[in-house]
């Protein structure tokens, strides 16, 4: 059923991703678990379930939903069909839902069924970098397949006998003045037949949500829109390269992107053939006839531009002047050809040619309006590199600001660190985000490899994406960046595996710019942040002490030695349902 999909779905090749098969189940149902089953079922479920194609769901049947939330608020639910016989021609329509005088449009509401992709089963390992796991232990990973991926464009469902499918809704509560009930229905059919009503009330409450460009949370998803090229068989920057990224940044400025990934040099992670592309360079470094260096920005100008013609104007994050390899491409003019120099920041040579693009690069920010929200950003760089190329930087052109991101701590660099994102497994120093943030500083936290659970991998627990922003609560952090968004390895609509990190690490969102069941539980979990900075601020301190003891959970969690790959964490739905609850209260 499709809904709320104008504007959504890149311009270009819209053949090649709007319709596509699922892969064929090899898993096949247990006759005696739907063997007390009967006919057709639909009911709402959970938005924390990831409901199995040939599982009986594990619910209470219910045809009524109330979804309650502050206006400006997207509030979600899944709903969710099985059958025991087949099915063919599923399809759902969900209608405008009314209030008093006004209208929540089903238009405005983003709504599909959820679909399957291949996927590891649940590690048995605590290390999720570089296992290898295709030709390492295959016997450890077996795949399965999961439901992750929400597909507005998806017309019908010819469900097999035995058979289950999540429907997803993602609603928009007006922020007009109405404070009340939106009621609708939503419908589900087989062909013409109606097989279903599932009734749907929306409760708008008193406080209000400001729009994501005025949310403090520092959301940091970073952007390979040259794997979307690559996928979509665009060039770069060409008018169609805009045309079929602009709806994927305009999705993530909804959510509430700051930062713009912007790549200043070629590769900056190192060359990447064969998988997911190379980040190319947005400036072009040239070496003239007679040894001096010119520094082309007129790609760097129109895509920055386009970024926040997007939605996306907190930060400009400069990939970098530390590469993964120290390599530097360059265009000769001398060989009309491009070459590699190699600059360790420790060498006379790296200084004398970074301190040129620094100033040149500072003056042309200054020049445009952007020199305050650009920072040249840093990846897991060693300390005496780090240490080295701020200091090469900041001789150059003082108040230029840095971004890091990082495994360790170092407060030999944090002063001069603006934007300082610190590895989730450990901890900024008792007070430091608090004094930082009086700085006028960012302090975040990043989630990678390392971390099993909680992470936002395929077969990931749902909720676990929302505990991403109440884990940034009780450690007093301003936001959350993970690498990356879009960054896929084949196609992950199919099969989301590859063989360096677990399904996932890579992406959130889905070739036609689909969302994700994990994407849309982390802009839940942001919305509690936002909503949880503004409540204490009219709160009562009776109300204020009731939240601080429903997020105690979250701070006892912080206290077990092995936080971040434990596998008990069953109080996380209900403790958020206890936090959504109080933010309700006037």
């Amino acid at each position: 059923m499709l809904l709320s999909v104008a504007g959504m779905f890149p311009a270009r090749s819209q053949d090649k991703y709007r319709n596509y098969d699922e892969l064929v189940f090899w898993e096949r149902p247990d006759a005696n678990e739907w063997a007390s089953v009967q006919g057709f079922n639909a009911s709402w479920g959970s938005v924390d379930s990831r409901y199995a194609r040939h599982g009986v769901p594990a619910l209470k049947k219910s045809r009524d939903l109330l979804l309650e939330g502050w206006r400006g608020e997207k509030v979600f639910a899944q709903a969710v069909v099985w059958t025991k016989e087949a099915a063919p021609d599923v399809r759902f329509e969900l209608s405008d839902l009314a209030g008093k005088g006004c209208v929540l449009r089903a238009s405005d509401c983003e709504a599909g069924f959820v679909r399957y992709t291949k996927t590891e089963k649940l590690p048995v390992i605590t290390d999720g970098c570089y296992h290898g796991y295709m030709n390492e232990a295959p016997w450890q990973y077996d795949s399965t397949m999961v439901a992750d991926c929400i597909d507005p464009f998806m017309a019908a469902d010819d469900m097999p006998a035995m058979s289950a499918r999540g429907i997803w809704l993602s609603i928009p509560i007006p922020a007009n003045d109405y404070v009340g009930d939106y009621k609708g229905l939503l419908r589900i059919f087989a062909g013409e037949k109606e097989l279903a009503v599932l009734r749907l009330t929306v409760r708008s409450g008193r406080r209000v949500l400001p729009p994501p460009a005025e949310w403090h949370y520092h959301l940091d998803l970073w952007q390979n829109v040259f794997s979307i090229a690559r996928d979509y068989g665009v060039k770069p920057f060409s008018d169609d390269f805009y045309a079929v990224v602009r709806p994927y940044l305009q999705r993530l400025a909804s959510a509430g992107q700051k930062a713009i990934t912007a790549p200043i040099l070629h590769a900056p992670w190192g060359e990447n053939p064969g998988s997911a592309g190379n980040f190319l360079s947005l400036i072009a470094w040239v070496k003239r006839l007679d040894g001096s260096w010119e520094f082309d920005y007129t790609i760097f100008d129109r895509y920055i531009r386009f970024a926040m013609d997007c939605g996306i104007t907190g930060q400009i994050s400069c990939y970098t002047l530390a590469p993964w390899s120290y390599s530097y491409r360059y265009f000769d003019v001398a060989s009309a050809s491009f070459k590699i120099i190699i600059l360790r920041p420790e060498n006379k040579d790296c200084e004398q040619v970074l301190s040129l693009f620094v100033k040149d690069f500072a003056a042309h920010l200054r020049r445009n309006g952007w020199f305050e929200k650009a920072a040249i950003a840093f990846d897991e760089r060693p300390l005496e590199d780090m240490k080295n190329i701020i200091r090469i930087i900041h001789d150059a052109e003082p108040e230029f600001k840095i971004s890091q991101a990082g495994f360790e701590y170092m407060p030999e660099i944090d002063a001069s660190v603006y934007d300082y994102s610190l590895a989730s497994y450990k901890d900024f120093p008792e007070g430091r985000t608090d004094a930082r943030r009086s700085e006028g500083k960012k302090s975040t936290y990043y989630i990678c490899c390392p971390e099993i659970r909680p992470n936002r991998y395929v077969f990931s627990e749902p909720w676990e994406s929302a505990y991403i922003a109440y884990n940034m609560v009780v450690r007093g952090a301003d936001g959350f960046l993970c690498w990356a968004v879009f960054h896929w390895m084949g196609n992950p609509l199919l099969d989301a595996r590859w063989s360096n990190y677990w399904s996932g690490e890579l992406f959130m969102l889905y070739p036609g710019n689909r969302s994700s069941v994990r994407f849309e539980r982390l802009v839940d979990g942001i919305q509690d942040y936002e909503k949880m900075r503004i409540f204490r601020q009219t709160a009562t301190p009776e109300q204020i002490s009731r939240l601080d003891s429903a997020l105690d959970p979250f701070r006892a969690t912080l206290k077990v030695k092995d936080r971040y790959n434990i596998e008990n964490r069953s109080y996380v739905p209900v403790s958020i349902a206890e936090v959504k609850k109080i933010l309700l209260e006037k």
